[in-house]
């Protein structure tokens, strides 16, 4: 039975009920469709994944196909095998004689389709025809890749290249002699800067006037950090260990007693007292970088997974990473939606 396709709005909402985090983005990032997962990052590169079954009680063999909006651009098939070590991967489609495709080391437990044969076998992809990976001389395991072109669709919508000859499967019906690429939008830069941690916050802060669940007079509250981002700006975390959110940040700017909750690019709108609030949240004080995530139930196979650095005036996200569907792949493995160019600190 076919599978529906669906789309990260599902996740989202679910996350805001639990949460309490606000409504839904209008334009959802990432899509299902059958056993793929699909979605693009903000210069228009796009991932599709799909799961096959787990090694024992490891990872599940994954199958990614990754395309960039550069004119004339080649799929990269990647074969994802956990702990593999083998010397090829093979991809068998089922046909009189089998088709046999060879994939070579490509990174640890990465193997990837030479680029000669990813045209022939992204076609094979989108044939629904039975597929069988091998890993070296291991046995065979069969993994399913049904409803495929609608995840190429989405990477054709986000390419802006829909009704183009660059495009994946939406392709002009006729010959189109006056043909202009689009241009894919640019990665942003961020400069990452070392925070140091301070031992007493040095402008008199107002703790009464803290809002949200991580307040002072909240049972459990206390302050457990502060760092410097700069010369004038300090980092705050205040931990909330019996409250329902772990975490919630201020800045705390010279010449201004009062800490604001800090912004979060990205994040749903918070709602009231939220501000600031993050899940499953650390800094890594060496780079200025905020990580934080968010499961969906007790899962940590899947929600979604972002990252900030201090760029001088404000965070700015550096990366995001979003899973809609728990299946096993590690958190490495999930679908990229924002990232930025980081220029190490000096």
């Amino acid at each position: 039975m076919l599978r529906p396709v669906f789309c990260l709005r599902t996740l989202w909402l679910a996350l805001a009920t639990l949460f309490g985090t606000g409504a839904a983005p209008a334009d959802p990032a990432v899509i299902v469709s059958g056993n793929w997962i699909a979605g693009c990052d903000n210069t228009n590169i796009c991932t599709a994944i799909a799961a096959g079954p787990r090694a024992g009680r490891g990872d599940p063999v994954l199958l990614k196909i990754r395309h960039h909006p550069n004119q004339d651009a080649i799929p990269e098939i990647t074969v994802i095998a956990p702990d593999g070590d083998a010397a090829f991967a093979e991809l068998i489609f089922a046909a009189t004689p089998e088709r046999v495709y060879r994939a070579v080391p490509d990174g640890a437990g990465a193997y990837r389709i030479l680029s000669d044969d990813a045209w022939a076998v992204l076609i094979g992809l989108r044939s629904d025809r039975p597929l069988r990976i091998r890993i070296g001389a291991a046995p065979a395991i069969a993994i399913d890749t049904h409803l495929l072109d609608p995840a190429l669709v989405h990477f054709d919508r986000e390419q802006d290249l829909e009704g183009t000859p660059g495009a994946l499967v939406t392709k002009p019906d006729g010959m189109i002699l006056d043909y202009w690429h689009p241009r894919p939008p640019e990665a942003p830069a961020v400069k990452l800067r070392t925070a140091v941690s301070v031992d007493a916050l040095p402008h008199g802060t107002r703790w009464d006037l803290a809002e949200g669940p991580c307040a002072r007079g909240v049972p459990g509250s206390s302050l457990t950090s502060e760092w410097w981002l700069d010369d004038r700006n300090i980092l705050i975390q205040r931990n909330c260990p019996l409250a329902s959110a772990p975490t919630q940040w201020f800045i705390e700017r010279a010449g201004d007693p009062m800490p604001r909750p800090v912004d979060w690019p990205g994040e749903p709108r918070p709602s009231r007292g939220s501000k600031g609030v993050l899940y499953g949240a650390f800094f890594f004080a060496s780079e200025g970088i905020v990580r934080a995530t968010r499961h969906i139930g007790r899962r940590a196979d899947c929600g979604i997974t972002e990252a900030w650095a201090w760029d001088g005036e404000a965070f700015a996200m550096i990366d995001r990473r979003e899973m809609p569907v728990c299946r096993g792949i590690p958190q490495k493995h999930w679908i990229v939606t924002y990232r930025a160019d980081t220029i190490s600190p000096d």
